[in-house]
């Protein structure tokens, strides 16, 4: 992430030397914004996450639909970080409106999938599941494999149908969550899915699984 912050910090001096009516300069101001919301977003860190997304749709031009509804999604997050709800409804519901515009499967996962965040969050968990199974449509290849992004989804649905003691439910998305999380190579994924899953063996009596 470090070299993500130098790089972007050599882009975003460069546009303070240029025109700041140049188009180009503009655009590159606001996919600089865009990747600090991201880079937000990873920290957990909302007003970050708030700050950036703002400078990134003011700089954005309309064209670049999947960027806009991307950094959308991230005010959601920033938003449901804070507890803010009905703003972070709002905002995932446009970035989920955006992804639809415009088809792209990536946007329609995540902005469903933060959707199921904020309804988990307010314990609605039936609401949280239908939006996990949401992601999961949405991430699925047409030949039926899922997109390495979807391991998140399949673990957090796990989680649920666990709590509903539906448990070969559970194992069935909790076994997918860890295929995907090989290509995907997060570690702390990984880690959360093996011990969720641990869970799930003894509550179906498998000690030798364990």
């Amino acid at each position: 992430m470090q070299e993500a912050a130098e790089y972007l910090g050599d882009a975003e001096r460069w546009t303070m030397k240029e025109d700041p009516s140049n188009i180009e300069v503009r655009t590159v101001r606001g996919e600089a914004a865009a990747v600090r919301a991201m880079m937000g977003v990873m920290l957990d860190d909302p007003p970050a996450i708030i700050d950036a997304a703002k400078k990134a749709l003011e700089y954005l031009p309309p064209e670049q639909k999947y960027l806009r509804g991307l950094v959308t999604m991230n005010f959601a997050v920033a938003h449901m970080f804070l507890g803010e709800f009905p703003e972070a409804r709002r905002a995932g519901n446009e970035a989920l409106r955006i992804g639809n515009e415009t088809g792209n499967r990536t946007l329609l996962y995540y902005s469903y999938f933060c959707l199921a965040g904020i309804e988990r969050m307010q314990s609605n968990l039936p609401r949280a599941a239908e939006n996990l199974r949401k992601a999961l449509a949405a991430a699925q290849t047409p030949g039926g494999a899922y997109l390495p992004i979807a391991t998140l989804a399949h673990r957090y649905l796990a989680e649920i149908l666990y709590e509903w003691n539906d448990l070969d439910a559970a194992h069935r998305h909790i076994t997918l969550a860890l295929d995907l999380g090989q290509s995907w190579s997060v570690r702390d994924e990984m880690i959360k899915s093996h011990m969720l899953l641990v869970r799930i063996e003894k509550a179906k009596g498998n000690t030798d699984a364990v």
